[in-house]
């Protein structure tokens, strides 16, 4: 579990909320507090990044211990060129919003058009739940 200190450990799955204004955004204080109330060892990390620093910050991303990150709007469209593997439907639409380190190797998709897709009429915009799958044996 995260401790109380907001201090990342070597094991704790690492990922970067990359956007204009991610530090001013709730998303990562929202996002970090559901991996708190889950006991989960992970947390986001705000990245303000301008839009001319975002190939250089993604192409240094694959050196990084990060696991992955989530793409704010504005860069849904950049990402793309920078993909190693993409989902059907960043095929199907052009755009992605979590990217996946593994290996220093990119694997994109877009997870708000797939659940809304999925869910159709009873998608609740309140209720998400993105399950990031881990290393397992299995």
């Amino acid at each position: 579990m995260m401790n109380n200190n907001d201090e990342l450990k070597t094991d704790t799955k690492a990922f970067a909320f990359i956007a204009f204004k991610a530090t001013s955004d709730r998303f990562s204080t929202i996002i970090n507090k559901l991996f708190k109330d889950d006991e989960s060892n992970a947390m986001i990390i705000p990245m303000n990044i301008r839009h001319d620093d975002f190939f250089y910050t993604m192409s240094n991303m694959k050196n990084s211990k990060l696991d992955g990150a989530v793409i704010s709007e504005e860069f849904t469209k950049d990402i793309i060129e920078h993909l190693d593997s993409k989902s059907e439907a960043v095929e199907k639409y052009g755009v992605c919003d979590i990217v996946i380190l593994k290996d220093k190797k990119f694997y994109g998709d877009y997870l708000f058009i797939s659940t809304r897709e999925e869910n159709s009429e009873e998608f609740d915009y309140k209720k998400i739940t993105i399950y990031l799958k881990g290393d397992t044996d299995e």
